[in-house]
């Protein structure tokens, strides 16, 4: 009768344990899913902006490896907390604003992107990749806000 006791009681605390980590620890870790990537080197880099009448333009295509590490290494040293994907959607971020797609290519099938930086709200960008291992979602700038002008820069040299 005890033994079952405990492990009810032990089944118990472990569901317990994961909901709480899911749920509330989980979005509390500083982590940046781009950070285990910073040692390989990108083919190209592309950025493009988009107007909130739908139209876009690209900014630009780089297939320069130096400044492609560079721009990777200051995506992957970006201090980043996720962010519940509905806390996301009640900051009520309107399209009517102009924001930034980067494309981080890394071979012919591998990628990353970075999307939603809006103007506005420097603080808060989505990645997403086809790269097995690495989290999509939304992720918060903490210490700093997104810094397109090295962006720039990088483009510019």
């Amino acid at each position: 009768m005890k033994k079952s006791n405990y492990l009810i009681f032990s089944i118990i605390l472990v569901i317990l344990s994961v909901y709480l980590y899911q749920n509330y620890i989980y979005y509390r870790i500083p982590h940046n899913p781009i950070a285990k990537y910073s040692s390989k080197d990108p083919i190209s880099f592309s950025i493009e902006k988009i107007f909130p009448n739908g139209e876009s333009s690209i900014i630009f295509t780089k297939k320069n490896s130096k400044y492609n590490k560079k721009i990777l290494e200051y995506f992957s040293n970006l201090e980043l907390i996720p962010m519940k994907n509905k806390t996301v959607y009640n900051m009520n971020i309107s399209v009517e604003q102009i924001y930034f797609i980067g494309f981080l290519e890394f071979d012919f099938s591998k990628y990353i992107i970075v999307k939603d930086i809006f103007i506005e709200n420097l603080n808060i960008i989505y990645i997403s990749s086809n790269i097995d291992g690495l989290n999509s979602g939304y992720y918060k700038i903490i210490n700093s806000e997104f810094d397109y002008e090295f962006i720039y820069k990088q483009i510019i040299k």
